[in-house]
């Protein structure tokens, strides 16, 4: 088990991504790694993307599980805090 993660998980009392952690070590390894960094945004997007035909994908499990440590990730640390992306398309 993962300290940063778990550390982030018990805070707003969720399950720990334990079938992450078994069948994906080296995902969860890199979540931790990059936790509270805006690269792990792009990082998230990649693990739901699939960009090669060789790949299988994750079971829907692990999906909810990647998803809500995005979720988790996105309250703890916004990655456009006080950006207004719709005013940035409608700027003259």
């Amino acid at each position: 088990m993962n300290r940063i993660l778990s550390e982030a998980v018990r805070k707003y009392n969720l399950r720990y991504p334990a079938r992450l952690a078994a069948g994906f070590p080296h995902v969860e390894s890199a979540i931790s790694l990059m936790w509270g960094s805006p690269e792990i945004y792009r990082y998230f997007d990649k693990l739901m993307i699939a960009d090669r035909n060789d790949r299988e994908g994750f079971p829907p499990e692990v999906i909810q599980e990647i998803l809500a440590l995005r979720s988790l990730h996105e309250k703890l640390y916004p990655a456009r805090a006080g950006v207004d992306l719709w005013g940035l398309c409608f700027q003259k």
